[in-house]
């Protein structure tokens, strides 16, 4: 889809996990590209599975890219439509509700004596939380995540454990709602044809064969979000057992608990990773990254790269604005990020904190605009030379994000978070 944009005279790019324009409270996050106005003429010759194009009302267009899929094909001839994470009534076997529209289907049984399912019609990942007792059939509801936007959710209702499963863009997240202090680990069940990878740790597969498991974060009963815990992992033949194993500053405090985990089957291509001053193992495949000076991780960077060049081709003198726009998790900061060019290439999968790369020269004119829910950052000096690098050697090498608090931080969603 890589073409160079034949109609427009000057385009916004906005390099995005998520638009939000204006939004206040709960939003309803279903649709793919939520938050951003799709009632605008849609250029479809710019569609891909991660890009959309708008025209806008002056003649100038807005041209999207997100780090996950928004758009999917039925079928190779077809054209691109937008993903729809809401729920429906499922004609699958014994499934009751699956997800409305995506390559990616998923499908969630009555109650939880069954699996849960996520298929691309060639790689099937199964889940199945193992304490079920007193779980109760499933029940669609509308529902406020953990991080305050609303979903249509499949909720299995229990005594001690709620267990709430909905679709994101490439899977299954789950909030576990722990309404007293558990008495065991809590443990999952997944069997797959596909390598299975946990967050910060991975086994060789091909990457379109790949299901990944994400988190978790968890907030407790008083509002705050912390760093969820660790996974253990059990690799048997196809079947993988998961065993969460939440903080105990988290379990210490007031009750219910929320955690969030994800199930997917990965779709994301573009390299990312982020460094903390306390913690000595790779951020890789991390959903989230803290900027700042965290008081667990200490100091945060986050390392970016894009994918312009992949899809579009225009003359810088074109380029109106362009923003790097991301969810915010959580803001405890605020002041500008601070944002520098990288002068080599660096790896997504090796780097920690004591072989961080800085940076060679600050990016110019950043701009950080945060409200609750979203931050956006300007990056139109940036765009404007990587498109007049015809090596591309300033997109790929990317740059470094750090926080510019002494002592707050923003915990963000990084481009491996499906969700945003």
């Amino acid at each position: 889809m890589r073409g160079r944009f034949r109609y427009c005279v000057i385009c916004f790019i906005m390099i995005t996990l998520l638009c939000l324009n204006g939004c206040r409270g709960a939003t309803n996050i279903t649709s793919a590209v939520w938050g951003i106005d799709t009632g605008r003429k849609q250029m479809h010759d710019y569609d891909s599975p991660y890009t959309v194009c708008y025209q806008n009302p002056d003649k100038t267009y807005s041209f999207y890219i997100y780090a996950s899929p928004i758009q999917y094909q039925q079928n190779p001839k077809s054209g691109y439509k937008l993903i729809d994470s809401s729920l429906r009534k499922s004609s699958k076997g014994v499934f009751s509700l699956e997800n409305k529209s995506n390559s990616i289907k998923t499908y969630f049984p009555s109650d939880l004596s069954q699996e849960l399912l996520i298929s691309d019609g060639k790689n099937s990942l199964w889940i199945s939380p193992d304490d079920i007792n007193n779980c109760g059939k499933i029940e669609k509801i509308d529902y406020t995540n953990l991080y305050g936007d609303l979903v249509q959710a499949a909720l299995y209702a229990g005594e001690q454990i709620d267990y709430v499963f909905y679709p994101e863009k490439t899977g299954i997240r789950l909030e576990i709602i722990l309404k007293e202090r558990p008495r065991d680990k809590l443990s999952f069940k997944t069997h797959t044809a596909a390598k299975v990878l946990e967050n910060q740790k991975s086994w060789e597969g091909e990457t379109e064969k790949t299901a990944v498991v994400y988190g978790p974060l968890g907030r407790s009963g008083n509002g705050r979000l912390h760093i969820g815990g660790d996974i253990q992992t059990q690799m048997d033949d196809e079947m993988c057992t998961m065993v969460f194993e939440p903080e105990a500053e988290l379990l210490d405090g007031s009750y219910p608990v929320k955690l969030d985990v994800s199930f997917e089957l990965y779709r994301n291509k573009i390299p990312d990773t982020a460094v903390y001053e306390n913690q000595p193992v790779n951020a890789y495949l991390s959903d989230y990254a803290v900027v700042g000076k965290h008081p667990q991780l200490g100091e945060g960077w986050l390392y970016l790269r894009f994918r312009m060049s992949e899809v579009m081709a225009i003359h810088s003198d074109h380029i109106l604005n362009a923003s790097y726009n991301t969810r915010c998790l959580e803001n405890r900061a605020n002041k500008n990020f601070n944002l520098g060019y990288m002068n080599d290439q660096w790896s997504s999968g090796g780097m920690v904190w004591t072989t961080k790369m800085t940076a060679s020269s600050p990016v110019e004119n950043c701009f950080t605009n945060r409200t609750q829910f979203k931050i956006s950052v300007d990056i139109l000096d940036f765009a404007k030379k990587a498109f007049d690098d015809p090596s591309w050697f300033t997109e790929s090498k990317g740059m470094v994000v750090k926080g510019g608090d002494i002592d707050g931080y923003d915990m963000i969603a990084t481009s491996d978070n499906a969700l945003y």
